[in-house]
């Protein structure tokens, strides 16, 4: 009775969070439960899955997760290595740079499983992109207008000719006309 109350209580809290509890997070907390209660998986699934008040996890759902969960588990040296490159290169190091560094200290690894492992670490490079200069030139756009000034900007009377330049000045985060 006391262990039944106990999946109830922590299975039905993983409900309150959200809508539907993730397969992953039902995975975790039966794994939390067998090392809590000492009770094997198929009693806790069984207990789960006859009160209807709970997300249902069928055995191999189960076992799948768990599995998936396990997966980086052997990988925990190669992830240490991957947070030493990202940090000594000041988090500007991307998984194809990172990649190449481990290649380069003779680590086998795939270049997937680099990027697979520094997303489930959360190490995102800090990207600082060129920003390409500002061009209103589209080529040529009909036809070419005639130079009715021919280069000669002194005006014999006041308002007799009208001339405009537009420079742009890029400055931190803005443009200035």
């Amino acid at each position: 009775a006391y262990s039944r109350a106990c999946i109830h209580k922590k299975i039905g809290g993983l409900n309150s969070r959200t809508q539907e509890p993730r397969k992953e997070e039902l995975a975790r907390a039966i794994n939390e439960l067998r090392q809590e209660l000492r009770l094997s998986v198929n009693y806790i699934i069984d207990v789960i899955n006859a009160n209807p008040g709970l997300p249902h996890i069928s055995r191999s759902n189960y076992y799948y997760q768990t599995h998936k969960l396990d997966k980086d588990s052997g990988n925990q040296k190669l992830m240490d290595r991957i947070k030493e490159i990202f940090l000594e290169h000041r988090q500007r190091y991307g998984y194809r740079r990172i990649y190449g560094q481990l290649r380069r200290e003779d680590y086998e690894v795939n270049h997937k499983k680099v990027q697979r492992l520094m997303q489930k670490m959360g190490l995102f490079a800090i990207s600082i992109r060129k920003k390409r200069k500002y061009s209103s030139y589209y080529g040529v756009q009909g036809k070419i207008k005639p130079d009715l000034i021919k280069r000669k900007f002194y005006a014999i009377i006041p308002n007799r000719h009208w001339f405009t330049d537009v420079t742009e000045f890029h400055l931190k985060d803005q443009k200035l006309y």
